[in-house]
């Protein structure tokens, strides 16, 4: 049995065997769907050799989840020890805040998901989180969603620059046809682009096709979103309610949101 992250009392919740066959039943055809597309795979599954076996539990769980009102925010497998574990970051879909109780059924639903399928070895602890107020930005939808906040985001300054020698070649492709000034502007733009820290804070405009649009020290910054190395939320509590803090002392609503109340983030 795979141990829960968040401790509490079995009674009344579903039998093992009848949420298995509902959750199974549930997540056919769900390989290519919209839901997958929307991920952004460095970012929601990290970038270690366990991260097939985390797009895996997934591409299993995701519509399931989703029927017992909950969205993945993020999947990681990572090992403390000798031991295993499944670190799952998870949002409502109705749009209010996950409390504990949230955690706590959601852990109770994929157990048995998970052990009937065979997707996690034995032994394989599971953690559910809430996203807390420093949430991860890991799909698409999140930097249209969240346009307008603060986040930190981290480069993949290799990604860049790939990036960089991909545009060139398209821009002499194009430069018989294309005024000459027109060009070395577009150019020294995207010079100055490239020279923007590895690790910085801004404001996030939105997306642009595969492109995050971010804007900083009153200049514009589109990023492909396979440079990202991390994308954040920066905490604060004008996002809206699901971030706001039920008492006035922000700090311990901080810290239960992102360990006590749910897990280990």
């Amino acid at each position: 049995m795979i141990p829960f992250s968040v401790a509490d009392s079995h009674e009344g919740c579903e039998p093992r065997a009848a949420a298995h066959e509902r959750a199974v039943g549930a997540s056919e055809g769900c390989e290519g769907c919209e839901g997958c597309e929307n991920v952004v795979e460095q970012l929601f599954f990290g970038k270690t050799r366990s991260a097939a076996l985390s797009r895996r539990v997934f591409e299993c769980c995701r519509l399931p989840v989703s029927n017992e009102g909950y969205d993945f925010v993020r999947l990681r497998l990572r090992s403390e020890g000798k031991t295993p574990i499944l670190q799952v970051v998870a949002e409502r879909n109705d749009g209010t805040p996950m409390t504990v109780a949230d955690c706590t059924t959601l852990s109770r639903f994929l157990s048995p998901v998970l052990e009937g399928e065979g997707l996690v070895s034995s032994g394989t602890r599971l953690e559910v989180s809430s996203p807390g107020i420093e949430r991860p930005l890991t799909r698409l939808s999140d930097f249209q969603r969240f346009a307008g906040s603060e986040v930190v985001l981290l480069l993949d300054k290799r990604k860049m620059q790939e990036q960089k020698m991909q545009e060139q070649k398209m821009q002499e492709q194009k430069m018989q046809e294309n005024d000459r000034e027109e060009n070395n502007r577009q150019e020294k733009d995207r010079e100055d682009e490239y020279r923007w820290p590895r690790s910085f804070c801004a404001t996030l405009i939105g997306m642009e096709g595969r492109d995050v649009v971010v804007e900083r020290a009153q200049e514009r910054l589109s990023i492909p979103v396979e440079a990202l190395e991390k994308a954040r939320l920066v905490a604060t509590f004008a996002l809206g309610e699901s971030s706001k803090p039920e008492t006035r002392n922000p700090k311990p609503e901080a810290r239960s949101a992102k360990s006590s109340d749910c897990g280990v983030r």
